[in-house]
């Protein structure tokens, strides 16, 4: 046999053998995948691991409260009303008492607002309304959230006037809601403050109250205060109905001395 026809015979068994060894690797390749894909279906519990504290998946009534309340601070404690009316005037910024400035968006109460609203749809909604039993009384959430959500618009409107209310904080249903007259969200800012009042119960107050610690009779003495300064503020475009509004705040107990000051 000639070197040419041994180093043939050669190379047919070296391919030979490495088409062997490719065959056992697929072999092997796939024996590994079976087995992988039956310890797969094996789970593996890591608890908490992968859920960051600071970024809860699911609304709580409690935390939501706080940031509402929280929220009111930049509304009721700016100055930029005092210095538009110059009870008050800047130094060295002065644009805001010489008018140059359009502050106070509405962006920021509607975000705030949303709040309220998820707070009041988390106690209403059949599939969530049990579990937030924990943060108190389905009823006294709902009726603190309203309260607060009566006094956001009362300032908006006097602020702003025309607004986004009956169709406000829908963006299932509209991107553009409608602007509703300071009459039309009056009569049902009070409408929604008689059903909050009425609502209060016995039952345990909400968590993460920091205004009134979860205590309902404050709660109604606010909704009750709010109610009477929307009836003063009526009382020139509807003197009947303001006196009217005003005797009821009165007789459901709003704040009677500066002991009572929220």
């Amino acid at each position: 046999m000639t070197i040419g026809a041994n180093v043939d015979v050669l190379l047919n068994i070296l391919i030979k053998r490495r088409t062997i060894m490719k065959t056992i690797f697929k072999i092997k390749t796939i024996i590994l995948a079976v087995l992988v894909s039956f310890t797969a279906c094996d789970t593996v519990d890591f608890g908490d691991t992968n859920l960051d504290p600071n970024r809860p998946s699911n609304a709580v009534p409690s935390l939501l409260l706080t940031s509402a309340q929280r929220g009111m601070s930049g509304y009721i404690a700016s100055t930029t009303s005092n210095l538009y009316v110059q009870y008050l005037s800047n130094g060295q910024y002065d644009e805001e008492s010489r008018y140059q400035t359009l502050n106070w968006g509405t962006n920021g109460a509607y975000a705030l607002l949303q709040d309220i609203k998820t707070i009041i749809d988390i106690n209403t909604n059949a599939d969530t309304k049990v579990a937030a039993q924990a943060y108190g009384s389905n009823e006294n959430q709902i009726a603190a959230a309203t309260i607060l959500k009566v006094w956001y618009y009362q300032m908006m409107t006097e602020r702003w006037g025309y607004l986004p209310y009956t169709e406000a904080n829908d963006v299932d249903n509209t991107t553009k809601p409608k602007y509703d007259s300071q009459q039309d969200i009056y009569t049902g800012l009070f409408t929604e403050l008689d059903t909050a009042l009425g609502s209060i119960n016995s039952g345990a107050g909400p968590d993460g109250d920091i205004l009134f610690g979860g205590d309902m009779t404050k709660w109604r003495m606010f909704g009750n205060t709010i109610k009477m300064v929307m009836a003063l503020r009526l009382s020139k475009a509807d003197p009947a109905l303001g006196r009217t509004r005003f005797n009821e705040a009165l007789s459901g107990g709003a704040i009677s001395s500066n002991g009572n000051n929220i």
